[in-house]
């Protein structure tokens, strides 16, 4: 997909010993999927827009193109830094990670409605250029035209000289985001007569998360909102080996998040993990390093945080997807043999 050059540095200087700071920039590109540039797809819509729950002077009957081909999609752009450093004092097994991101994103390829479908249509002076008032009859039959699927949910209404509004809310490259936070790894690993014991932390607060739609349009914040990522997660751990045989438990958080109307649970998770690995030298040739794992997500298996299904229940599954899963509790045996 065309071309793009992406630069990347990075530093680390260390002023004294277990001390390390670091920095990076770096930009990078991610190319219009197959379908999004294919031709052949031209799907619209008529529609009413009091039946949709549209309050729009004059109650305008809607032609709205809700998939298109984009053969002239081009790529996401973003560009990133970090600060940080690593702290791991001389002769310990403690070690401490810190850092600073910030990442920005323009030309994401995004619909129009993704900021809300009321949004669009009352922000003409955003997103004007996707709208189109009182089009001529001949317009709206090129378009027929040229469509792969018509849907008319006007009753009988539609016809070409009834559309008083054309809406194109088919993707494009539309939308910019910017987010920051901070990464945090810290591991402290420690000898005893029952084994070597690691504790180990990793977590990831997003303190920053702004969404502009349009290119006109303000940011908007969106973090802790529904089907957007949280700001705090945490995965802690405590593994365990001697000789041949290990064994590991990990605690996973995410913080709680929404609005005062709409609260989500925090939600807490636990996996495992028990392994063994035959000595190299083993007298059983099968068993030479052979190592069998046993491993277990979601330990207690814990729900996902419901969440209030607004309008139909087919369309709101009761958890956000972006941030849970429903698949409860899962195990995994795993061999391997390596020779």
């Amino acid at each position: 997909f065309g071309e793009n050059v992406t630069p990347k540095i990075a530093l680390r200087w260390q002023p004294i010993s277990g001390l390390s700071l670091r920095g990076t920039y770096g930009e990078s590109f991610k190319a219009p999927t197959v379908t999004d540039l294919a031709p052949g797809t031209e799907a619209l819509l008529a529609f009413i827009a009091s039946d949709f729950g549209l309050a729009l002077e004059g109650d305008p009957l809607i032609l709205l193109r809700t998939q298109a081909a984009r053969p002239d999609l081009h790529e996401e752009e973003s560009s990133s830094w970090t600060a940080g450093f690593d702290f791991q004092p001389e002769g310990t097994a403690f070690s401490l990670g810190i850092t600073y991101f910030n990442i920005e994103f323009e030309g994401r390829i995004d619909s129009p409605t993704a900021g809300g479908f009321d949004e669009f249509f009352v922000s003409p002076d955003v997103f004007g250029q996707f709208l189109i008032a009182d089009p001529d009859a001949a317009f709206v039959e090129a378009q027929l035209a040229g469509a792969t699927e018509f849907t008319d949910l006007t009753g009988g209404a539609f016809t070409p000289t009834a559309v008083d509004l054309w809406a194109d809310v088919s993707v494009t490259n539309i939308a910019a985001e910017k987010q920051s936070g901070v990464d945090l790894i810290l591991n402290h690993a420690f000898e005893t007569r029952r084994g070597r014991f690691n504790v180990s932390l990793n977590g990831t607060y997003i303190d920053t998360l702004e969404k502009k739609f349009a290119p006109a349009a303000p940011p908007r914040e969106v973090l802790n909102l529904l089907n957007e990522p949280i700001d705090l997660r945490l995965r802690g751990g405590l593994a365990w080996s001697v000789t041949d045989l290990s064994a590991a438990l990990f605690v996973n958080y995410q913080d709680s998040y929404g609005n005062a109307e709409a609260r989500i649970a925090s939600w807490t998770t636990v996996d495992a993990q028990l392994r063994y690995a035959f000595a190299s030298q083993s007298a059983d040739a099968v068993l030479s390093d052979l190592s069998v794992a046993f491993s277990v997500q979601n330990l207690l298996d814990k729900d996902p945080p419901f969440v209030l299904s607004q309008g139909s229940p087919i369309a709101h599954s009761g958890y956000d997807s972006v941030n849970a899963t429903p698949l409860g509790r899962f195990l995994a045996l795993q061999i391997a043999k390596t020779w």
